[in-house]
């Protein structure tokens, strides 16, 4: 029973996400406010470059939008490009306060074959 007590903050605090947005180019979110998550949700962090000057950039906690990104795996991220728009969103729910490493940037096409080729190698090697 007193390890219950001890262990219920843990189960009621979500995970701590960067929370904030920017327009342009070049403005800087990452750190300005904290933001608890309900239970479940994963820090997400999306841009999208619209213009030289214009690039919306937001972080903040996320279930629906990061359900597809996790799909192919924990901590990922998803770049899109349609036109001349590019769109990049990074979801992550390893630790408080996650962000992701520029090496984890890859279509979403070159993600699945990744998983792909790992799970026919784990059936053929093993």
């Amino acid at each position: 029973w007193i390890l219950a007590v001890f262990l219920l903050p843990i189960g009621i605090s979500g995970l701590q996400c960067y929370n904030g947005y920017t327009l342009l180019r070049g403005q800087s979110i990452v750190g300005k406010d904290p933001q608890t998550c309900s239970p479940g949700a994963s820090c997400i962090f999306a841009s999208v470059n619209l213009h030289p000057f214009v690039k919306p950039t937001w972080s903040g906690c996320s279930t629906k939008r990061c359900y597809g990104i996790k799909l192919a795996g924990k901590d990922n991220c998803f770049n899109y490009t349609l036109g001349s728009m590019k769109v990049m969103a990074c979801c992550c729910d390893g630790n408080d306060f996650c962000t992701l490493k520029k090496d984890k940037n890859g279509s979403m096409i070159d993600i699945v074959k990744d998983k792909l080729r790992k799970w026919a190698g784990g059936i053929i090697g093993g």
